[in-house]
């Protein structure tokens, strides 16, 4: 398991949030994250039709 996580470890940074928790309430992190996956999700979307069309 260590050896596979070396190897792919250099594509786990490119894909991988850190998010700030300091000073803020549960639901404000929980709605942070929402948010930013909900912005890739539509940045992702858009390109994969743009590669579509």
């Amino acid at each position: 398991m260590k050896e596979l996580f070396e190897e792919r470890r250099e594509i786990y940074s490119l894909h991988n949030s850190r998010v700030e928790t300091d000073h803020l309430e549960a639901e404000e992190v929980a709605n942070y994250i929402v948010d930013t996956l909900k912005l890739g999700w539509d940045l992702y979307s858009k390109k994969k039709v743009y590669r579509l069309g």
